[in-house]
This record gives structure tokens, C-alpha cells and sequence, in this order.
């Protein structure tokens, strides 16, 4: 698979973000809980994360966050 780490929301293919967001889940990063509404981290396909945010039940990454790799 294709390193994304570092790069930013826009340099994704559609293609790829389908593929990282198909196992996406949202996570409050002060305790682990799941965010149903707010800003977020988006735990996408393993074992990369995006900033984002919940609204209306949408997950929304800015078009400027950088993806990571919690575990590097």
C-alpha cells in the first residue's frame, strides 16, 4: 500500500480517500471515546488518522489536514 503518511487531505485520489475512510471511525483524542458530533480524530484505514470533525452524522476532513501515522 501507498504511504500516506504526511500528506495532506487534497493530494488524495478520490479513489484513495474512499479506500482510507472504509474502515473509518471516529475517536475523541482526551479519552478514546467514539464522537458521535465535533471535532475528532478520524481513525482511517489502519494505521493511518486525519483531524477532523462530525456533522450531522458526516465525517468531514478539511481539505489541509495532514494524514499520520499515529504509530511512527
Amino acid at each position: 500500500m501507498k504511504d500516506f503518511n504526511g500528506m495532506k487531505w487534497s493530494d488524495l485520489t478520490q479513489e484513495e480517500k474512499e479506500l482510507l475512510m472504509s474502515e473509518a471511525r471516529t475517536v475523541d483524542a482526551r479519552n478514546g471515546q467514539s464522537v458521535n458530533d465535533g471535532e475528532c480524530i478520524v481513525d482511517l484505514l489502519y494505521p493511518y488518522s486525519v483531524s477532523g470533525r462530525v456533522v450531522g452524522g458526516e465525517i468531514i476532513v478539511d481539505q489541509e489536514a495532514v494524514i499520520y501515522n499515529p504509530e511512527a
